[in-house]
């Protein structure tokens, strides 16, 4: 990877990844240098010593072959790139991101059964990828926060205001925050689960969501301040 700026080296690591798509051709050693000198530069990575940074730069290397090797089958229906996890091993990352499994409305059992179909198969196109139409919003990153629900709920009202707008306006990033503070008395439970359905009868009853820079995300619950 070449030198780059700061404000360039998001481009640049996702260039180098973008390059990765022939595992049987082994990177060189400056390759896979500076590809970890430009994720440590990115995320502000500043290791405590030597030993540390051999350890992570080990870490980085297998996250490196892990990507090359999915990037290069032509079957893949989607791409793996580097993220600020990539230093880390799947142990470390199980301990200090994920979290204990929930017991809440979530998890519970349910009856509801999904309706039959209203359109045939055959009425539908065979292949639909909103990406192209610039609908589906960018990966987020929910924290140690059970906030799946509420950023699933975001995400699907973003995507359909984009569908129903795009010729007209891009649609705004909606607040997750305003779903983990405020959505309680429809049986979620902020950082602690909730389901995406109680979550749209929340949105009804408020009137709507604030956009994320009005309410920005914090990871955590707070005290609900939409008004």
């Amino acid at each position: 990877m070449a030198a780059c700026s700061r404000t360039a080296l998001l481009l640049c690591l996702a260039k180098t990844v973008a390059s990765w798509t022939d595992a049987s051709k082994p990177l060189t050693a400056e390759e896979v240098r500076n590809a970890f000198d430009g994720f440590k530069a990115f995320f502000r990575r500043d290791y405590a010593d030597e030993d540390e940074e051999a350890r992570r730069f080990s870490n980085f290397q297998a996250t490196m072959e892990t990507v090359r090797q999915h990037n290069s089958d032509e079957q893949r229906t989607w791409d793996m790139g580097l993220n600020q996890f990539s230093d880390m091993t799947d142990a470390e990352f199980e301990s200090q991101v994920l979290m204990a499994p929930q017991k809440c409305s979530a998890t519970g059992s349910t009856s509801y059964q999904m309706p039959s179909p209203t359109v045939p198969d055959s009425a539908l196109e065979k292949k639909m990828d909103w990406r192209s139409y610039g609908v589906i919003s960018e990966v987020k990153n929910q924290g140690s926060c059970g906030s799946c629900w509420a950023f699933s709920t975001a995400g699907c009202l973003e995507a359909h205001l984009a569908i129903k707008m795009r010729s007209t306006w891009k649609a705004p990033r909606l607040s997750e925050q305003q779903l983990v503070d405020c959505a309680q008395a429809f049986n979620n439970h902020g950082c602690n689960g909730g389901l995406p359905a109680q979550a749209f009868e929340y949105v009804r009853s408020a009137g709507g969501l604030s956009t994320e820079f009005h309410y920005p995300y914090k990871a955590k619950t707070l005290k609900c301040s939409f008004k």
